[in-house]
């Protein structure tokens, strides 16, 4: 390991008023085996001696809370490191560090944020050490540079926000002696983003070659709302070699959760975005990998069109191919997730389970092959909730292989719509051949039509001679609506036929409001927290037919 650094002359020295940071080799050390073996963004605790404001405590957060532009510290995880440091031999938390992408060397107003809220959290702090670390130069080469760029923090008159400054750094060696003062640290290291390549360059995805477009699939982007029972489903993209996911989900593992989901007691009390992400990786070290906990409402219109359409900050370009999953078991998500996919002109793919896991229904659209939205193929569905007469029911008596059954039909659906339109000879033109067919209904039961009351397959396959069928699945034509010969018009969509010509329709696709439509086409307000039939894949509900 190379390090890059040199010593400020005299006249540099005088354009910095703020006392320095010391920090021991060791730390820096510590940062360059964790953080700089990373994309960004990553991070971690610093402790020490505060009042001398020396650095020897690193704490490498390895489960940290990361958005598309943003790192930050779980509360919890402070609490336990600094309880723990203080107890050992009295040391304090100093400050935080965490990386950006590339050309971001300084903080951000989100950075002025968080440093804020640490230094609220700790009123006997003065300041804030908040170095940022990038890299630069060769980060697709072999090597790279890693630079770590000091800076503190103040609090302001407002709270809200923080000052910060630039600073030194004094670098301490392991005898005490301070062997450096440097306003960057920079040290030569091998590029985190290295590893980009690998997986499709090696044997990972060597029996699939054939088996998808990988270039393809490896500028695709897959962003799912709702990840428990459809991690099977996400697992099985990343080994068709998807290169990007967002993950969307507000809730961790429960012990509830391990015999409908692939999950472990291993991941009990985990967020279940990050548990998911780590095996993603764990699959396909070169996927990108964006684990978001929220909930699909705390997340506008702006931050949704970014993790639709434009690159990650730790990715390659934006991709070509972007599609997105409702896999939630809330109805105004579900409802959301169409109004984003029109308004984005994105495809879309939702999953919602019947009662016991008896069967199931799949529905998809893309914005240039499939007439109707999703709204479109559900109206009866959206009308019985919108007057109130669809009960909530949850997942009880739900068996693990209808969760399977439907995680499988929801990969060849996204295989086609991943593929839709390219040159592959089995996926290609698969989406022009069932485009229209964008409602699937899937029997799991031979009683399914008693139970439920739905006569559907009855109707579809007539008399079977005496013979007991069930797994079948249909793939109904949906067609508009269009509002014409007594119809009702569809607020989503307006029954075009052509979904990509409402592409920008939304005002805000949280709320439903239209941009230049009459109030009455929009659809009603949703509850936040309503939970109904329509749920994600793993979940078993009623729904009215």
């Amino acid at each position: 390991m190379k390090i890059l650094n040199t010593v400020l002359n005299h006249s540099l020295l005088k354009s910095f008023s703020e006392p320095p940071v010391t920090i021991t080799q060791n730390v820096l050390d510590q940062i360059v085996a964790t953080i700089a073996s990373r994309p960004p963004e990553s991070g971690g605790l610093f402790g020490g001696d505060r009042p001398k404001q020396k650095i020897s405590r690193f704490f490498f957060d390895a489960n940290a809370n990361v958005t598309h532009s943003a790192y930050s510290l779980e509360q919890k995880t402070f609490e336990k490191v600094s309880e723990a440091w203080d107890d050992e031999n009295g040391d304090k938390v100093i400050g935080v560090i965490h990386s950006h992408p590339d050309g971001c060397i300084s903080p951000t107003g989100s950075d002025e944020k968080y440093a804020a809220v640490m230094l609220n959290s700790l009123p006997d702090m003065e300041r804030l050490f908040l170095p940022i670390v990038v890299f630069e130069n060769g980060r697709h080469a072999g090597k790279c540079e890693c630079v770590i760029r000091p800076y503190v923090a103040y609090r302001n008159c407002e709270g809200d926000h923080a000052v910060i400054r630039r600073v030194l750094l004094n670098i301490e060696d392991e005898t005490g002696k301070i062997t450096d003062q440097v306003e960057t640290y920079r040290v030569r290291v091998p590029s985190p983003y290295a590893k980009v390549q690998d997986a499709y360059s090696d044997d990972t995805f060597v029996r699939v070659r054939t088996a998808y477009d990988m270039d393809l699939m490896r500028q695709s982007r897959v962003v799912i709302a709702g990840v428990g029972g459809a991690s099977e489903f996400i697992e099985s993209l990343a080994r068709a070699g998807v290169g990007e996911f967002v993950l969307i989900d507000p809730d961790v593992v429960a012990l509830t959760n391990l015999a409908t989901q692939q999950t472990y007691r291993r991941d009990l009390g985990k967020d279940k975005v990050k548990v998911l992400a780590e095996r993603i990786r764990d699959i396909n070290p070169s996927a990108n990998v964006l684990p978001l906990r929220n909930r699909l409402e705390s997340l506008d219109d702006t931050r949704m069109e970014q993790l639709l359409k434009e690159s990650f900050p730790f990715g390659r370009e934006a991709p070509r191919r972007t599609l997105l999953c409702g896999c939630t078991d809330s109805f105004p998500a579900q409802s959301r997730v169409n109004r984003l996919a029109i308004n984005f002109a994105v495809p879309s793919l939702c999953a919602q389970m019947y009662l016991e896991g008896r069967g199931a229904e799949v529905t998809f659209t893309h914005p240039d092959l499939t007439p109707a939205c999703h709204r479109c193929a559900l109206a009866s569905r959206y009308h019985a909730y919108e007057s109130g007469t669809v009960e909530r029911v949850g997942s009880e008596g739900s068996n693990v292989f209808a969760t399977v059954r439907v995680n499988a039909t929801c990969g060849f659906i996204a295989l086609a719509l991943l593929h839709a339109e390219g040159n592959h000879p089995r996926w290609g033109g698969l989406m022009r051949r069932v485009g229209s067919r964008n409602l699937l209904m899937i029997r799991m039961d031979p009683d399914f039509s008693r139970a439920l009351g739905i006569d559907v397959f009855e109707r579809t396959f007539g008399d079977v001679n005496g013979r007991v069928c069930f797994d079948e699945t249909i793939w109904t034509t949906v067609t508009p609506d269009d509002g014409l010969n007594g119809a009702v018009l569809c607020p989503d969509c307006c029954g075009t036929g052509h979904l990509r010509s409402m592409a920008g329709r939304f005002a805000d696709t949280l709320t439903g409001r239209l941009k230049e439509q009459p109030a009455a086409v929009t659809p009603p307000p949703l509850p936040p927290d309503a939970c109904v039939e329509s749920v994600c894949v793993g979940d078993a509900c009623s729904v009215s037919a």
